[in-house]
C-alpha cells in the first residue's frame, strides 16, 4: 500500500512506486514516510519530470537522502539533497557552486567502485543530486557494529578503494574526504562491491596545473574529516593523490584495529597527524606485517609514501602473505583480490595444512567525530589547529635525546648485526619467543585461496 502525501488517499491495490495520484498529481509514497513529511519537502515530488521521490534513506545536518524511481526506466535511485535555507549569505553560493562541481566531477568518472551520478538540480531552495542507489551499508556502520574487520575483508576493501581512486587521480581530482561513512559496501553474488561516494569537497586541479602547485580551496582554510586528514591538508599545502593515500592508510588502520590511529581533541588529533608516527597495530591482533605498510602510507612527507596506488596494493598483499607464512594459517581471499596485480608468487615452501570537531577532552569516544557521519569539517587555520601546527615544529624533548644516546651506546656495545636483530620486527612485537620460532616458520607456509 502507498499513500498520497497531499490528500492522504491510499493508492489502488497493486499500485507500484512511481505512480501519481490522479487527484493532485503527487507521487505516492510509503506510509512510513508520512510522519516525516513536514521536514521532508521532496516526498511525493517528481524531479526532472521523471524521478518520483517516495521514501527517505537517511538524513544529516545539511539535508536528506531520499529514495526515488525513474518512472519510465523503473530504476531506483538515491537523491542527495542540501537545504540552502540552513546557510547564510555567501555560504549559499559557495555550497551551490561546490554541489554543481561535485555533480560535474562525478559525471566524468566511470568505474564500478565510484558512485554514478545521473543528474542534479535545484527546487524551492533545495539542491538535489540523483545518484545510483546502492543496496548495502556504509563502512562506518559496519565498523561500529563489528569493531574491527578480519584481514581477508579489510585488505580487499582497501585494495578496491585504491583502484577506484586511480580514476579520479588520472584526471587531476583528489577526493580529500576518504572515511568510513563515504565507503559503501554492497553484496554482489559471492563478493562485496566497494563503492566510493561523496565527492563534495573533491579538489580538481586547474587545467594545466601540477599537483605540487595546486592550492586548496581557499588560503588558510582546511576541509576534511580530522581523523583521516593528511598533514598537507592540515597545513593547507599542495595536495595530490598522496593525500588520498594517507587517508586510506588511516582507514586500513581503523579497519584492522577497530580504532583510529589518533584520538583526542581537535588540536591533539591535528598535532598527531603533523608530528607523531602512526601507532603500531595492537600486539594481540598479531598483524605485525601490516605495520610497515601503514607507516609508509601515513608518512608525514608525501615523498616517503608509496610511489602510486599499485605499490600500496602490492605491499598490502605481500604483508598478508607474510602474515600467513609466519602464523601458518589458511587465508581465503575473495576471487578478485589479485585481479589487477602483477604476477605474484607465494614462497616455495608449503604445508599440508592448508584475515574537525572533537572537543571531548581526554576521555574520548572513539566515534565522537562521526556522530553525524555526513558532516565534514571546514575551519580556518586558527586556534587549536594553528597551535597544533606550531607544536608540530617544536624541537625534540629530553626524552627523545636520551633515547638516541642510549641507542648509540647499544650500537657500540652490541655491534651493528646484533642491534639489527634487536630491532627486528619479531623481537619488538613478539618478544624472544618469536625469535625462537623463526627457524620453524621458515619451512612453513600457507595457501592463499583467491
Amino acid at each position: 500500500m502507498l499513500v498520497c502525501p497531499a490528500c492522504r488517499v491510499e493508492s489502488p491495490e497493486g499500485t507500484q512506486v512511481g505512480a501519481l495520484c490522479k487527484t493532485d498529481g503527487q507521487g505516492f509514497i510509503v506510509p512510513e514516510a508520512l510522519a516525516k513529511l513536514k521536514e521532508s519537502p521532496l516526498l511525493g515530488v517528481t524531479l526532472n519530470d521523471n524521478y518520483v521521490v517516495y521514501d527517505i534513506i537517511g538524513r544529516g545536518g545539511m539535508g536528506i537522502v531520499y529514495k526515488a524511481i525513474h518512472r519510465r526506466l523503473d530504476r531506483v535511485v538515491a537523491v542527495k539533497t542540501i537545504h540552502l535555507s540552513l546557510l547564510e549569505g555567501d555560504e549559499r553560493e559557495e555550497v551551490r557552486s561546490r554541489f554543481a562541481a561535485e555533480a560535474r566531477s562525478l559525471s566524468k568518472l566511470r568505474h564500478p567502485g565510484i558512485v554514478t551520478v545521473y543528474d542534479y538540480g535545484e527546487r524551492d531552495g533545495t539542491l538535489y543530486m540523483i545518484l545510483e542507489f546502492i543496496e548495502g551499508s556504509d563502512l562506518w556502520s559496519v565498523l561500529k557494529r563489528e569493531g574491527h574487520l578480519q584481514v581477508e575483508r579489510a585488505v580487499p576493501i582497501a585494495k578496491a578503494l585504491l583502484e577506484s581512486l586511480q580514476v579520479p587521480h588520472a584526471v587531476g581530482l583528489v577526493h580529500r574526504d576518504i572515511k568510513p561513512s563515504n565507503v559503501m559496501l554492497e553484496r554482489v553474488a559471492e563478493s562485496e562491491r566497494v563503492v566510493l561516494i561523496d565527492f563534495g569537497i573533491a579538489k580538481l586541479n586547474d587545467q594545466g596545473a601540477s599537483y605540487e602547485n595546486s592550492p586548496q580551496t581557499r588560503t588558510g582554510v582546511v576541509v576534511g574529516t580530522p581523523k583521516y586528514m593528511a598533514p598537507e591538508q592540515l597545513k593547507a599545502d599542495a595536495i595530490g593523490p598522496w593525500t588520498d593515500q594517507y587517508a586510506v592508510g588511516c582507514l586500513l588502520y581503523r579497519m584492522l584495529s577497530g580504532a583510529s590511529p589518533f584520538v583526542g581533541s581537535r588540536a591533539e588529533i591535528a598535532a598527531a597527524h603533523l608530528r607523531d608516527a602512526p601507532p603500531l597495530l595492537p600486539n594481540e591482533l598479531n598483524l605485525q606485517p601490516f605495520d610497515g605498510v601503514i607507516q609508509r602510507a601515513m608518512a608525514k612527507d608525501p615523498s616517503e609514501r608509496f610511489s602510486d596506488n599499485e605499490a600500496f596494493i602490492e605491499a598490502m598483499v605481500n604483508a598478508w602473505v607474510k602474515l600467513a607464512v609466519r602464523k601458518d594459517v589458511r587465508i581465503t581471499a575473495p576471487n578478485n583480490l589479485m585481479a589487477t596485480m602483477p604476477e605474484f608468487r607465494l614462497p616455495d615452501t608449503h604445508t599440508d595444512n592448508g584475515r574537525v570537531e572533537m572537543d571531548q577532552g581526554s576521555d574520548v569516544d572513539l566515534w565522537a567525530d562521526e556522530a553525524d557521519p555526513t558532516e565534514t569539517s571546514q575551519t580556518n587555520l586558527t586556534g587549536a589547529m594553528a597551535e597544533a601546527i606550531r607544536s608540530s615544529s617544536r624541537p625534540a624533548g629530553k626524552t627523545q635525546t636520551v633515547g638516541l644516546m642510549i641507542l648509540a651506546v647499544l650500537f657500540i656495545a652490541v655491534g651493528g648485526l646484533a642491534l639489527a636483530d634487536l630491532l627486528s620486527e619479531d623481537l619488538l612485537r613478539d618478544g624472544g619467543a618469536a625469535s625462537r620460532t623463526r627457524s620453524a616458520q621458515a619451512v612453513q607456509s600457507t595457501s592463499v585461496h583467491i
